[in-house]
């Protein structure tokens, strides 16, 4: 398709129109205003007057797309596939917390800790997790057993705490 010039004054000639219309869904907003040489506050106030939309599943694929790797705030800096890898590097941040749960596992295992079937918060079923208050190595086997969601809370005020 050959690509028409804009003119100066931003009036819109009913070919650029349709050319919009068709390149819309095939290209992100910087891409257009490249491709028209407009300003992005120029394309957007043109796709609102004209009323040019993007199809949902293209827009759902841009916000997908603007929000992947280093663009989502939860990155990790490229280790958040790698869960070995992830792991390693929290037990190495954090190695007094390893040493609370393997002393908790191996207490569990040995019988000197009793697992119980449901949460102490909310008496709920299922996996039960033990929640370390404090990681000081005396407190090590003073756990409260809680289900996720409660564990979670707990994390949370210890936190804030």
């Amino acid at each position: 398709m050959k690509r028409l010039r804009l003119s100066k004054k931003k009036n819109w000639r009913r070919a650029e129109l349709d050319e919009l219309r068709a390149l819309v869904d095939t290209k992100s907003n910087a891409e257009l205003c490249e491709y028209f040489k407009i300003s992005i506050e120029t394309l957007r106030n043109t796709m609102q007057k004209y009323s040019i939309k993007r199809q949902d599943t293209v827009l759902e694929q841009m916000k997908s797309d603007a929000m992947a790797g280093e663009n989502n705030p939860n990155w990790k800096g490229g280790i958040s596939k790698d869960m070995a890898r992830y792991l390693a590097i929290q037990r190495e941040r954090y190695p007094e917390r390893k040493h609370a749960r393997d002393a908790v596992y191996r207490a569990v295992k040995e019988g000197r800790l009793i697992k119980p079937d449901r949460c102490e918060d909310c008496g709920a079923t299922g996996r039960i997790e033990g929640h370390h208050h404090s990681y000081e190595p005396e407190h090590w086997l003073d756990v409260k057993w809680v289900c996720k969601r409660c564990h979670n809370k707990r994390d949370k005020q210890d936190l804030t705490s």
